[in-house]
């Protein structure tokens, strides 16, 4: 049986940081508590939220979604597709370079493709249906397969196990298994090494070479727009310690806090809570299979008509602003998203005898 419900990731923002504009020669920076520690920075290797948080930083993307989780163009400029839907051709933006001063070429599209593939669930699908890539010149490459895939431009857009675009000098023919380190990406940001300090802080500088999209930025789509000059992560597994930074003005936001935390925090004028996780997250009840009366069908079934999602989430988080019932197996409020023949389970039971 699977109890489906939504959560949000509460974040909280200082806003007396933003009423006084700096002097035109300071400095602008952004001092952020994120979730984890940063640990890893190969999103191929390691898919953990922290690992995509610096990749979006660092990297960007061929493809990325918009509000509607459709593929837009990003470090494309343009490409076609052929009419028996096989056959794809890209040519990338002009003028995009890494941190270390290369431009980015097709050739390196290509081979970060390729590595990807050898992980992602989507993208591995692709090399079973005959995948063929072909560098055309340094702007242009061909992807080919045997039979059409709906989901080449998805695949390659979606912000989860993202494809990131990385130099073929150092991704071509590493296997999974060897973890990059060397951070040099295209993005609108890179990582400052020298102030780097594991378990502490993580330092990113605005990357003056990196040249937006002109349309308005749109979720994970259109132009990045940097407008600030450093973005420091601080380190605080603490979350008391970190709120009470907050309050000291010492940061500038928090992306998770407790939700106990909350109103406190509202009370609070120079502190703005917001909801940045839209799509919130899905919670799953799962039995064990092994024990009665779980290891039967009927038991489970039994579990089924006696869960009231509503007391669940009334337990675990408590204000309703934070939460909402879900009977859809791929998240309410999404694309994917639907209740249609969950009827029959959206409202508790426990004098049914279907699963006795």
């Amino acid at each position: 049986m699977k109890n489906s419900w939504a959560t949000t990731i509460a974040a909280a923002a200082f806003g007396a940081a933003m009423l006084a504009a700096p002097a035109a020669s300071a400095e602008s920076v952004l001092r952020h508590v994120p979730q984890a520690d940063l640990k890893i920075l190969d999103p191929v290797t390691n898919t953990a939220f922290i690992t995509m948080q610096y990749s979006f930083m660092v990297y960007d993307q061929l493809f990325s979604v918009d509000e509607n989780y459709d593929p837009k163009p990003q470090m494309v400029e343009s490409y076609t597709v052929s009419d028996d839907k096989k056959t794809y051709r890209f040519t990338l933006r002009p003028g995009l370079k890494f941190h270390d001063g290369s431009p980015v070429r097709a050739a390196d599209a290509v081979a970060s493709i390729k590595r990807w593939t050898l992980k992602d669930p989507a993208g591995g699908m692709m090399p079973a249906l005959g995948l063929k890539l072909d560098v055309v010149d340094d702007r242009t490459f061909t992807l080919s397969l045997n039979q059409p895939f709906g989901q080449v431009l998805g695949s390659m857009a979606k912000p989860s196990w993202a494809l990131f675009v990385m130099p073929e000098k150092e991704v071509a023919n590493r296997a999974v298994s060897d973890a990059l380190t060397s951070a040099n990406g295209s993005g609108p940001f890179r990582l400052v090494r020298s102030e780097w300090v594991p378990g502490a802080k993580v330092v990113f500088e605005k990357n003056p070479d990196y040249v937006p999209r002109s349309e308005p930025a749109n979720f994970f789509s259109g132009g990045k727009v940097v407008k600030v000059d450093r973005v420091e992560w601080d380190i605080m597994p603490d979350v008391n310690t970190a709120v009470s930074a907050l309050m000291a003005n010492e940061v500038d936001s928090i992306e998770n806090i407790p939700i106990e935390q909350v109103p406190a925090l509202k009370k609070d004028k120079n502190i703005t809570v917001a909801i940045f996780n839209k799509s919130a997250a899905q919670g799953f009840l799962r039995p064990n299979h092994l024990y009665p009366p779980f290891n039967t069908e009927k038991g489970r079934e039994a579990l089924v008509h006696m869960v009231n999602q509503e007391d669940y989430m009334r337990a675990a988080i408590g204000d309703p602003e934070y939460w909402k019932v879900c009977w859809a197996w791929l998240m309410c409020g999404s694309p994917t998203g639907t209740e249609a023949g969950a009827e029959g389970l959206n409202k508790p039971d426990p004098n049914s005898r279907s699963g006795c």
